[in-house]
């Protein structure tokens, strides 16, 4: 398209009475400034942030080109494009978001827990849907996430940290919108569990079978599945273990605890590399994987006198790639209308 150098270009709403007015109204919706130059050989996209583009409705964003008096009297030339955003999955009213769970209380990284999210509206139904964790302690929110995105609609045989817990899913339709729904009517308790740490002269031993013995249970079962959120839960409940041994510990004394540290190191590294392999077998990673690595990753690494030197570095050159592989990934997901 030529135009003479004097041209400006605005986005707008295409008419009144859409959705888009409003939309338009905040900039803080898009990447890129709606209105500025037509340059030679440009591309005035309208570029949305992603998450942005969420309250249902038709929108018609109507892009004008023309003198700056042209736009402002309505007769610059134009052309509007038109998308629907639907609504997500919304459950049933008077419906229950989950079954009540058959078990509600466990040992961390012991009992094995089983949810499934029911009563979704048939209007848009999901097709897809994540499950994650809240702490009660934790008056952010933070979701903890325990499943990839799956088709199925039970998060089956997941071990969880200690803390009391609150289970919630996020439910996606075909066309990525999603709701959110928790299970209100029980809060799942998760106690400590307690490991042998061996006595005077131990050296650690009894403490690194035992740990050996868990992390087969839940970490190498993870490994096996090949799924990362599945690794990164495992994770994230055993390392709730080895919290709990290392204060055991050190009520025990000095020399218990320098064994005790001695051994979780090795226990850290561990994951760190387990971590790092579920992510260098992609070429590619999803936000969401990207960020369940992530959110593990400095879980792990909390506690930097339990960390080796080269572990440690090992970790932070692992999330510098996570940072560049999640800003791709979400540059490739937000897209442009």
């Amino acid at each position: 398209m030529s135009c003479p150098a004097s041209f400006e270009y605005l986005w707008a709403s295409g008419g009144g009475g859409n959705a888009a007015a409003a939309f338009m109204g905040d900039s803080d919706n898009f990447n890129l400034a709606v209105s500025g130059a037509f340059l030679p050989r440009s591309e005035p996209a309208l570029s949305v942030k992603p998450g942005k583009l969420s309250e249902p409705g038709v929108y018609t964003f109507r892009l004008a080109v023309g003198t700056e008096q042209d736009i402002t009297d309505g007769v610059a030339g134009f052309g509007d494009a038109t998308l629907t955003v639907n609504s997500p999955p919304a459950i049933k009213a008077g419906g229950n978001s989950f079954k009540t769970p058959a078990v509600v209380r466990g040992v961390a990284a012991e009992t094995v827990f089983t949810f499934e999210t029911q009563d979704w509206s048939e209007a848009n139904s999901p097709v897809e849907y994540q499950f994650f964790f809240t702490r009660a302690d934790d008056a952010a929110g933070t979701r903890h996430w325990v499943s990839q995105r799956q088709p199925a609609a039970v998060l089956e045989l997941v071990t969880l940290p200690a803390g009391d817990l609150t289970i919630g899913v996020r439910a996606f339709d075909r066309d990525q919108a999603y709701g959110e729904a928790m299970l209100e009517s029980h809060v799942i308790s998760v106690s400590e569990k307690v490991v042998e740490l061996g006595g005077p002269g131990d050296k650690g031993e009894r403490f690194a079978r035992e740990m050996d013995g868990i992390v087969n249970a839940t970490v190498e079962a993870a490994l096996e599945l090949g799924d990362t959120a599945a690794l990164a839960a495992a994770i994230t409940s055993t390392l709730s273990v080895v919290d709990g041994a290392v204060v055991q510990a050190g009520e025990s004394g000095q020399e218990k605890l320098a064994e005790v540290v001695k051994e979780t190191k090795k226990l850290r590294q561990r994951f760190i590399a387990d971590l790092k392999g579920s992510i260098d077998k992609f070429q590619a990673v999803t936000v969401s994987q990207a960020a369940q690595v992530a959110q593990t990753m400095h879980q792990v690494l909390r506690k930097p006198r339990e960390l080796a030197v080269d572990a440690a570095q090992e970790a932070t050159d692992m999330l510098d790639t996570l940072i560049r592989k999640e800003s791709k990934a979400m540059q490739e997901e937000a897209g442009a209308v």
